[in-house]
């Protein structure tokens, strides 16, 4: 049976907050979740967005989340597969710049990192959250594709994947691109269906059991897969 939106709540007791949500206070929980619960009914109502097998995703502990990147609306619609515990992601450097839009992501959780280079900082910053129990968003393509289709993926991300030791999520999303193309400064409203599909994670030792060339081609054949069930579910 699909898991989804209407999955049954887990029976288990739930981790506490410390564990769910690493390294924030009260008042950056707050607001992580009450702007979170917004952005999602806003993606309900203009993209009649659905989440497919959420019951897969890890409900604490160190995790990297691997997806595909078809728009700037991609972040925070994984963060929505999250519904008890945060997502961490990487952000280009220069939107920090920006005054309300770098408080706004910082407090969504991003760091940034600095696009076109290795930034040995930045995977830093990622492992220090790992260690600290977080899960953080790779988009291992770099940038958002022209097309649609999942592009190869960076060597770059190779580093952060070998260094975690942790699991592997991979998720696949089909429909941003058809609300807000790169190549369009505003974005479509209506008329478009976003679905968001989560695979298996990933332990750390069977994913690079085979090397790392492996691992990265196992990892975007996932994703690859993943964002055809999406489609399917599009009814494309």
């Amino acid at each position: 049976m699909t898991a989804d939106d209407t999955t049954t709540p887990s029976v288990h007791t739930a981790p506490s907050v410390q564990i769910r949500y690493p390294g924030q206070s009260l008042p950056s929980r707050v607001f992580y979740r009450f702007t979170q619960r917004i952005t999602f009914l806003g993606a309900m109502l203009l993209y009649r967005y659905r989440r497919v097998h959420m019951d897969r995703i890890p409900a604490s502990g160190p995790l990297v989340v691997v997806s595909n990147h078809q728009s700037h609306f991609d972040p925070p619609l994984v963060s929505h597969l999250f519904r008890r515990r945060a997502l961490h992601f990487f952000a280009r450097d220069t939107l920090f710049d920006i005054p309300v839009l770098g408080r706004l992501i910082t407090q969504f959780r991003a760091f940034p990192v600095k696009r076109g280079e290795n930034d040995t900082k930045a995977i830093r910053e990622a492992l220090t959250r790992l260690d600290m129990g977080a899960a953080v968003l790779l988009f291992p393509e770099g940038t958002r594709s022209k097309t649609g289709e999942v592009q190869e993926f960076k060597r770059g991300a190779l580093l952060l994947l070998r260094k975690s030791k942790c699991p592997v999520l991979p998720v696949a999303l089909d429909g941003p691109i058809d609300a807000f193309p790169r190549t369009q400064k505003w974005p479509r409203f209506f008329g478009v269906r976003i679905v968001c599909v989560v695979g298996e994670p990933i332990d750390h030792e069977e994913l690079f059991k085979d090397g790392p060339d492996a691992a990265m081609d196992r990892l975007r054949a996932e994703v690859i897969r993943l964002r055809a069930e999406a489609a399917s579910l599009r009814g494309r």
